[in-house]
């Protein structure tokens, strides 16, 4: 019963988990639960990321990789797939949607967090992006 009860407490507020969701979200919108101890990093990796180029319009394709160490709150998965998805349609380059995702990324959970993209190749290159986002100013609390 006890733990029913903390899975209670954790989900508190939490409004895209359990319930049906349409369309992407925005940064701000991005859910966290509390960190549980003892976690040294958290990873979240995905094939299905994508974009279009700005300025074919062509759609790009990556797997992307997110990486953190969680201090009290950890990003609620559904969330972030949402944030994600927002990405389908939005005409951007791999460098400054890694750069982007990062910052946000911190922004939400206030700690470092390490973005690696990997574009599907074009033209026989394959184009891999490392970008870290850390908490500023505009962090949450």
């Amino acid at each position: 019963m006890e733990e029913d009860q903390s899975v209670s407490t954790m989900t508190d507020g939490l409004t895209f988990l359990g319930r049906p969701v349409y369309g992407p979200i925005r940064a701000d919108d991005i859910e966290t639960i509390p960190s549980a101890s003892g976690i040294s990093e958290i990873t979240f990796s995905s094939t299905e990321l994508t974009a279009v180029c700005p300025l074919t319009g062509q759609p790009d394709i990556y797997s992307i990789r997110i990486s953190y160490r969680p201090r009290d709150r950890a990003i609620e998965h559904k969330s972030l797939k949402l944030y994600l998805v927002g990405y389908r349609d939005r005409g951007i380059f791999a460098e400054h949607l890694a750069a982007e995702i990062a910052r946000d990324l911190a922004s939400v959970v206030d700690v470092a967090v390490r973005v690696q993209v990997t574009q599907q190749p074009r033209g026989g290159l394959r184009l891999e992006v490392d970008a870290e986002g850390t908490p500023g100013p505009t962090s949450r609390s």
